[in-house]
């Protein structure tokens, strides 16, 4: 196998007490293949932008950008703009930790595929652990199905911390994703003079992405996660590795439920979307997905989405609908449970 150059892509926010270790652990990956690090501090208000300038004169391969505090997914969208040239692209937390074969691991699975020019996404899950990185004896979900949109349109079944991807993925990305909404919203605007029109026609050609912008086109996207999986179910393909290499660190900043049987994941489910409006927050963002993405969907899966999202303002439509609806999770009890969640209207 050639040497691959690879770009680990880390958005920072007050990580001051993990992020060392985590860089750590991508700087020591075994593998033969090329990897430079780029974190962006998205305006931490701790020690972390000291410490990752500090890094940077330890690990040569490791680059910061100091920027304001536009959130998550808009500092992850930022990165992956701002970040190109690689053969793949990999986005990592700063409070978790990557296992020395990792990156090995996910090239050799996207090198191995037969079409390797379409968007390709690796994904894989994690050994959950506690804060001091002590594993719990769980994991985070499998793939017991495929990973189709029907599933990915419900379900934020990838990780965003394992998530590895080709460049042709990051092109679909940037392309739909942050350029046509920047390029739509100045269009939006060219009402004026001939002049004025033709100005603007330069000004869209030259298009700059800073971050303010991104901040604005990715603002009903809940989970950037769950958008680049949905971007690869419906543009590639999806390839996931069962086999658990990174560490999810559970704290007391990091509430993702995994209850130790169904009855207590079903009650924590319940209790993050009943606090969090969380279901109704992916449905926000599948009608901005569908609305980007139309173009790349087949006529079964926008019509799916169209069906779930035109059914939610009444409980008999929502009924009528949930009988007949393809969409479904990786295990059929979470099936089940989504759908009298939509029953309830919750999403």
């Amino acid at each position: 196998m050639d040497v691959k150059r690879i770009a680990v892509l880390v958005s920072s926010c007050n990580g001051e007490v993990f992020i060392a270790k985590q860089i750590e652990s991508v700087v020591k990956q075994n593998t033969m293949h090329k990897i430079d690090i780029y974190v962006r501090d998205d305006g931490s208000c701790d020690y972390t932008p000291d410490i990752l300038l500090g890094l940077t004169k330890v690990y040569p391969s490791l680059s910061v950008i100091l920027g304001e505090n536009i959130g998550l997914t808009a500092s992850s969208f930022s990165l992956l703009n701002q970040v190109s040239g690689y053969d793949y692209y990999a986005f990592c937390d700063q409070d978790d930790y990557w296992l020395s074969d990792k990156i090995e691991t996910a090239v050799e699975y996207l090198e191995n595929q037969s079409e390797k020019d379409i968007p390709l996404l690796y994904g894989c899950p994690s050994f959950i652990c506690d804060e001091e990185l002590n594993q719990t004896g769980k994991t985070t979900q499998i793939k017991r199905r495929e990973i189709s949109f029907y599933n990915t349109a419900i379900q934020n079944f990838a990780p965003g911390h394992n998530q590895v991807l080709n460049n042709a993925l990051r092109d679909a990305i940037i392309k739909n994703t942050l350029i046509k909404p920047a390029l739509e919203e100045d269009m939006r605007v060219g009402n004026g003079s001939d002049d004025e029109k033709k100005t603007l026609k330069n000004e869209v050609k030259n298009l700059k992405l800073t971050d303010g912008i991104i901040e604005e086109v990715t603002k009903d996207i809940y989970s950037q996660d769950l958008w680049v999986t949905n971007v690869a179910a419906v543009t590639g393909k999806i390839v996931y590795d069962n086999n658990p290499h990174t560490l999810y660190r559970m704290h007391k900043g990091n509430k993702m439920g995994f209850g130790t049987n169904a009855a207590q994941w079903a009650k924590e489910r319940m209790e993050r979307i009943n606090k969090g409006n969380e279901g109704k927050r992916f449905s926000k963002q599948l009608h901005y997905f569908c609305r980007l993405y139309k173009n790349e969907l087949t006529v079964n899966e926008l019509n799916e989405a169209k069906n779930y999202l035109a059914a939610k303002d009444s409980f008999f439509k929502r009924f009528s609908y949930i009988k007949h609806s393809d969409l479904y999770r990786q295990k059929e009890f979470e099936t089940f449970l989504f759908k009298v969640l939509y029953l309830m209207g919750k999403y």
